[in-house]
């Protein structure tokens, strides 16, 4: 009997611990960090990365992303035409389609959505995307005010009719996009106007989605658990129960958090960690291109910042080797040297900005401040984030060292810091830089004198012609000069400092499968399974 005791303590005692891992992979529950913060669940109002994240899952557009490559697929429409020249697109949408109510998702949802979006009062970041859109831009400006000339119209429930102001090549890979996502009218307007900014729709409770999740629970600065939606089109398909997103305030906690089988997926890696993951091998680290630019905006309204020789001399008196270092070259950050990023599809970069401390020095005096004399303080804003802080940091002591100016730092929670963008109450800041689609535009549309994301009070009517017509060109050649044109002048001017491009680097359990590292970071989780190796 002692014997057959001592037995089954040794067998109890060899049985591996299930971690929390195993028991989410066993539940078909996906534990995954999105960062530090987030700001809203209104798909309309984001513009934060963890934001969009949370709102791939709750909403479906009318197509979606291929999980491999990011081709558009078919969404909440199962098919689509464009005319031949390119102005009109049709798109049929699934009969099946449904709220996570059960109510039948229809066109006319669409058509009141994009209403909302385009409307000025509501003060979206991303209404530009529906420029593209006959009559999109000056309905949003105000410039008319009947939405039924704009573009968009329910033929009838399941019709769909887009009539566009030129030709869009990339138009099926644009609404993609969360802001061409549908937003539910009965339960928005039970909570305000159509353009009210701060509503109470998106509350845990009272949302409605018609994505492949729902809403479960929101604890601001800790998680947001998600379950499948029993009434998605798809879901038969779907093969995840639970989403946890999980918010954690530094890199080093969350790679901890993998280390101890609590995670399936971290949203970051920290530098000194992903050397040692690739000097391993792991397979459980992920790097791959990003489609981002990391950027200051400079406010060209107020002085010293109005003078383009200061800008210059801000740019060329910054040393990006330094700021991302020989490894995190390698691992995480590549210095920048253009807006666009490199590996864009179908554009090449004309023009590089340079790196020079003496003529950014005679830049500096000729603007009346030699040697940094009678230079006055200026403030650099950024939101809370330990890499952020650090290029805030090494910023500051190159100026100083440089160009014997002093800038004082100002850390603002992220909401605080993209109200005070808006609102142009800045001097420098930390700028937006981060692809919405796979093209330049998504970029160089950013400092058109009237798009909502330029912030730096900075206008070149040239600039603005050059977009102009490229969106109306039908010659891939001559809009890639145009666009080219456009880089150039951007970079000749310089409302902003080009700091760095980015690798996107996660830990990924090997039990996740169906999900691929892309140029975009987008992972459709309705194609997300658990599955464990062990």
């Amino acid at each position: 009997m002692v014997v057959y005791l001592m037995g089954m303590f040794l067998l109890a005692g060899c049985k591996k611990v299930e971690t929390v891992v195993d028991k989410g992979t066993a539940e078909q529950t996906l534990l995954m960090s999105i960062g530090p913060y987030f700001t809203t669940l209104d798909p309309q109002l984001m513009t934060l990365a963890s934001d969009m994240h949370v709102a791939r899952a709750l909403f479906e557009g009318l197509l979606s992303p291929d999980p491999k490559d990011l081709h558009p697929v078919p969404g909440v429409a199962e098919s689509w035409e464009m005319s031949k020249d390119g102005l009109t697109y049709t798109f049929h949408l699934r009969p099946e389609a449904r709220w996570s109510n059960g109510e039948r998702l229809t066109a006319g949802d669409f058509v009141f959505s994009y209403k909302r979006i385009l409307s000025a009062a509501l003060g979206s970041e991303s209404a530009n995307f529906l420029y593209v859109i006959k009559n999109g831009a000056a309905y949003h400006k105000k410039e008319i005010e009947d939405f039924s000339a704009v573009g968009v119209r329910a033929l009838d429930d399941h019709t769909l009719q887009f009539t566009l102001e030129n030709r869009t090549p990339y138009f099926l890979t644009l609404i993609l996009n969360p802001a061409w996502y549908p937003v539910h009218e009965k339960t928005l307007l039970q909570c305000g106007a159509i353009d009210q900014r701060d509503s109470s729709w998106t509350q845990v409770g009272r949302i409605i989605t018609n994505g492949p999740f729902v809403l479960k629970s929101l604890k601001p600065d800790e998680k947001i658990i998600l379950e499948k939606n029993l009434h998605y089109w798809g879901a038969k398909d779907v093969r995840l129960r639970k989403i946890h997103f999980l918010l954690i305030p530094d890199m080093n906690t969350e790679e901890r958090a993998f280390r101890d089988h609590q995670l399936h997926i971290t949203e970051n890696v920290p530098f000194p960690q992903i050397l040692k993951y690739v000097k391993k091998h792991s397979p459980h680290l992920k790097i791959s291109p990003y489609l981002g630019t990391y950027c200051y905006v400079y406010n060209t309204t107020q002085a010293p910042l109005n003078d383009v020789r200061v800008r210059k001399a801000l740019s060329m008196a910054i040393n990006r080797r330094i700021i991302v270092g020989t490894d995190r070259v390698m691992c995480k950050y590549r210095a920048a040297y253009t807006f666009v990023p490199e590996n864009t599809a179908n554009y090449t970069n004309p023009k590089r900005i340079v790196e020079d401390i003496e003529l950014a020095k005679k830049l500096l005096a000729d603007a009346g401040y030699p040697n940094g004399q009678g230079f006055p303080k200026i403030t650099l804003t950024f939101n809370t984030s330990e890499s952020h802080r650090f290029n805030a940091e090494v910023i500051q002591e190159m100026w100083k060292k440089n160009l014997n100016i002093d800038v004082q730092l100002t850390n603002l929670e992220c909401k605080d810091m993209f109200a005070r963008r808006r609102q142009k109450q800045f001097q420098i800041t930390r700028g937006p830089g981060i692809g919405d689609y796979n093209d330049a535009t998504s970029f160089l549309n950013m400092w058109e004198s009237r798009s909502v994301n330029n912030y730096s009070g900075w206008s070149n009517a040239r600039y603005d012609e050059c977009l102009r017509l490229a969106s109306l060109t039908e010659s891939s050649d001559e809009r890639l000069k145009l666009l080219q044109e456009a880089e150039t002048l951007l970079l000749n001017e310089m409302p902003l400092l080009i700091l760095h491009s980015n690798n996107v680097t996660h830990l990924v359990d090997t039990s996740v499968k169906n999900w691929y590292p892309n140029i975009l970071d987008w992972h459709p989780y309705q194609s997300i399974y658990l599955e464990s190796s062990k």
